[in-house]
């Protein structure tokens, strides 16, 4: 549903906005039953404005040169029995005229709309409109912002003021608009028009991603971890039950994960990140994507892939993301490996003929243990260069997990969201023997030995090492590491050098 309201500015200046309703095509949904009886289900919408005086249209009446003045104000009220709700946009102008307001007398005379978000106090640009809107009692508004112009797409492109993905009978927000006049312009009448589209929300597709073979349930109302955000987190969280197996996408690659909501109270991944870092320069990271602030862009370079932060003794160079295949640990711990190649081979371990050693994966097993790739601390935290990161206990607060997640804490930081806490929470520094201890392994964590990469794949098996955003100091972060040799340790706290490959898991902001 359409409907088109008249702008009016006098200067003394009226803004006039005008409200045009049309009725636009809804899209029908029909069910079939398998004992042959069907129903077509024909939504309906409608837009209700109603205003604080006794027109409908928006008009600034008392604007005057040199000064800046508010409208009138319209309720927008949204009706419809659409299942899956709805959503209700905005538009200036229309398909052949801009989003200016022009004065009907001299053409030459108008106020532009602002582009960019600005409260009505410092609207200091003079000759410019924007709007802003507030929730049903007109307690709190919005800044102004600027509406995109008109193309007679049914709003498609038009601005989002209300978007609902279940039933709603009804909504309704507060609109109006503000102007800011120059010493020198024109007096006169003004005009435009904005336009509200409704369109009613067609019935959710299938989940586009496939679940991982480990965990087939879905997070209730979500698909990907990108959409899990403070809106909707505490509703989400109550949806899942705690450390229970559900799986999420990542939106940029489309990689699905096993994840839990642990007894810490936050969703956490538990598999280790498996997303592959580009360092041609063909990809750049921002905030919608992964976690980083707001308005950054992060485009990884080559130089990640060297070891700009310090010097190190091993062979080679070490990626920032070594992506080691489909390898799964087998299972077996230290003294319990075969000690020769034909044993190796047989227990699907792949024998390193260097270090005599029975390396613990295989191509096959439980796809829960999926390693994941092997990150340096700089790829980590989402930095070309970390040498300038010196200070203890300093959070680095931004991560290559997907946008709405992060890498743990640690270091001085026990509280929630932190490694200490988790561990914690499950009692893994209990026994003599910490990595005997069942809650390590018989939870909902999935503990696994991933090892680590130092210019090659070590320690599979051995030992797992996942980095937080959190420094120690010039060239080390903090680290949770756990060992099985030789009485067992759990870590929560460690540090190691930043040149290390470590494996990641994030967990819900």
């Amino acid at each position: 549903m359409k409907k088109r309201v008249m702008l009016l500015v006098s200067l003394i200046l009226p803004v006039f906005v005008t409200l045009l309703t049309i009725v636009s095509s809804t899209s029908a949904v029909t069910y079939q039953s398998s004992v042959d009886v069907s129903f077509t289900f024909n939504p309906t919408i409608s837009i209700n404005l109603s205003s604080d005086t006794a027109s409908t249209d928006l008009i600034i009446n008392n604007l005057t040169p040199g000064s800046t003045a508010d409208s009138n104000t319209l309720t927008v009220s949204v009706t419809t029995n659409a299942t899956y709700g709805y959503y209700l946009t905005a538009t200036a102008g229309t398909s052949s005229t801009n989003t200016d307001l022009v004065n009907t007398e001299n053409s030459n005379y108008k106020f532009t709309s602002i582009a960019t978000n600005a409260s009505l106090a410092s609207l200091s640009t003079d000759n410019t409109w924007g709007y802003r809107i507030s929730d049903d009692n007109g307690s709190t508004w919005s800044n102004y912002s600027g509406l995109p112009k008109d193309n007679d797409d049914d709003g498609a492109t038009g601005k989002a003021l209300i978007e609902t993905t279940s039933p709603v009978d009804n909504q309704s927000i507060k609109f109006k608009i503000g102007a800011k006049a120059s010493t020198a312009q024109a007096a006169g009448t003004y005009t435009n028009v904005i336009t509200f589209y409704a369109v009613t929300s067609p019935e959710p597709e299938a989940s586009p991603v496939t679940p991982p073979t480990s965990c087939t349930t879905p997070v209730p109302n979500l698909t990907y971890m990108q959409d899990l955000n403070s809106s909707n987190k505490a509703s989400i969280l109550a949806g899942m039950t705690t450390d229970a197996q559900y799986y999420l996408a990542d939106k940029r690659d489309d990689k699905t994960y096993c994840v839990a909501k642990l007894r810490d109270g936050n969703i956490w991944m538990t598999q280790n990140l498996d997303h592959d870092i580009e360092t041609d320069g063909s990809v750049a990271y921002n905030s919608t994507t992964t976690d980083l602030p707001a308005n950054t862009t992060w485009i990884p370079s080559a130089a990640t892939k060297a070891t700009s932060d310090t010097s190190w003794s091993g062979s080679g160079s070490i990626p920032e993301s070594y992506n080691p295949g489909e390898l799964y640990w087998s299972g077996f711990l230290v003294g319990e490996e075969p000690d020769t190649e034909e044993t190796c081979t047989s227990a699907n371990g792949t024998w390193n003929s260097e270090r005599e050693y029975c390396e613990p994966i295989s191509t096959t097993g439980d796809s829960h243990y999926h390693l994941g790739n092997y990150y340096k601390w700089a790829a980590a935290v989402a930095v070309n260069d970390s040498s300038s990161y010196t200070t203890q206990f300093q959070d680095i607060n931004q991560s290559i997990c997907p946008a709405n997640w992060t890498l743990p804490k640690s270091g001085n930081n026990a509280s929630n969201g932190s490694f200490q806490y988790l561990v914690s929470q499950y009692n893994w520094n209990s026994g003599t023997n910490k990595m005997e201890n069942p809650n390590i392994w018989d939870t909902a964590i999935k503990s696994v030995l991933s090892g680590d990469w130092y210019g090659f794949l070590e320690f599979v098996g051995d030992e797992g090492v996942w980095w937080s955003s959190v420094v120690w100091n010039s060239g080390i972060s903090y680290i949770l590491s756990i060992s099985p040799t030789p009485s067992g340790s759990v870590g929560p706290a460690y540090g190691n050098y930043r040149y290390f490959g470590f494996s990641v898991r994030c967990l819900s902001r």
